[in-house]
Formats: C-alpha cells, sequence, structure tokens
C-alpha cells in the first residue's frame, strides 16, 4: 500500500468484497503516525483548532467526501492533492482526525450539566440546539455580535468558558439551597 496513491486505492477497495473491507478498516488504526500528508505538517493533536474546523468535522458527509473533507478542513489541501497522496497516509490521516473527535467530544460531554429532576420535568433536556446553539451562546456570553466570528475561536477556549459557566450554575444551585435550608430550619449563615 506504500506506493498506491489514493486514488487507486479507492479503485482497488471497491472491488473488495465486504469481509475485505471490514480487515482493510480495521487495520487503519496500526498504521503508523505521519508527520505530513498531502505536503502539509500534521498537528500533534486538534487543541488548537477553531471551533469552526472542529464543527466542519462533526458534519463531515459520507464516504470519500468525508476523507477530503478532513484533509481539506484541518490541512487545506484540495480533493486532487487527497487524491494523488498516498494512501496510507490519508487513511492514517483520517483515522487520526476521527479519534481527535471523538477525543474532543468526550472532553465537551465530561462537563454537561446535570440536571435536576424538576428542570427535566420541564424539559430543558429539550433545549439542546447543537453547534449553533454552542456559537449563539459563546457570542452573548462575549458580547460578539456576529455569530461566524465564534468559529474562529479555539475551540479550547470556549469548552473553559462553557465549564466554568457550569461549575458557577452548580455552585449557584448549591448555594441557593443551603440558603433554603438554612431559612427553612431558622438558621444564620455565617
Amino acid at each position: 500500500m506504500k506506493k498506491v496513491r489514493f486514488k487507486e486505492w479507492l479503485v482497488l477497495y471497491s472491488l473488495t468484497d465486504d469481509k475485505t473491507r471490514k480487515e482493510v478498516m480495521e487495520a487503519i488504526s496500526f498504521l503508523p503516525r505521519c508527520d505530513e500528508v498531502c505536503g502539509c505538517k500534521v498537528p500533534e493533536d486538534f487543541n488548537l483548532i477553531t471551533y469552526g474546523q472542529l464543527d466542519d468535522l462533526h458534519d463531515n458527509p459520507d464516504g470519500v467526501s468525508a476523507i477530503t473533507n478532513s484533509c481539506k478542513v484541518i490541512l487545506g489541501v484540495d480533493d486532487e492533492a487527497v487524491l494523488n497522496e498516498r494512501a496510507e497516509k490519508v487513511l492514517w490521516f483520517v483515522h487520526f482526525c476521527n479519534e481527535e473527535v471523538k477525543r474532543i467530544n468526550n472532553i465537551f460531554k465530561s462537563i454537561r450539566p446535570n440536571f435536576t429532576s424538576d428542570e427535566k420535568l420541564a424539559g430543558i433536556e429539550k433545549l439542546s440546539f447543537g453547534s449553533f446553539g454552542v456559537l449563539d451562546w459563546y457570542a452573548r456570553r462575549m458580547q460578539i455580535t456576529d455569530q461566524d466570528d465564534v468559529r474562529n475561536v479555539p475551540w479550547v477556549r470556549i469548552y473553559k468558558c462553557m465549564k466554568m459557566d457550569n461549575e458557577k450554575r452548580l455552585f449557584e444551585r448549591r448555594y441557593g439551597e443551603i440558603i433554603r435550608s438554612r431559612a427553612k430550619n431558622g438558621r444564620k449563615g455565617r
């Protein structure tokens, strides 16, 4: 596979049976790391990409378009560069992109707020507006008038602000419960 261009690999892959395709896809995770793909340096991780790039990777189409899109979004290359790159490099890079997106998704999941039963009963879980909701929230938080400007903000900054706001919300909830408990029991705070 080292000498096979990605466009040639696509033809060969399309001629294989389902069992072989599955084996090939499983083997991709064992490909060696590449320092460069399509003549571009590969980042160590996606900690420095923007929220817009992350969002564009989430919106990946299916099939070959998903592969070329990953290279376009992160490396800034065109379809022709991807099709003419060595297959092993392209396949490794797309696997790397998918793993990084999963890692970042798990980081965001780790700060999801826990809702009270009353909040759930009121339907707070239906207030999930996806990526646009994040863009809108951050724009309002930072008083940015154009939500498209938020796409250029590093995702790490948005995550840290979201984490701080969630922690503050939890503190305010706990503090409110303490005050209500003390008022109910007739005790004063210190």
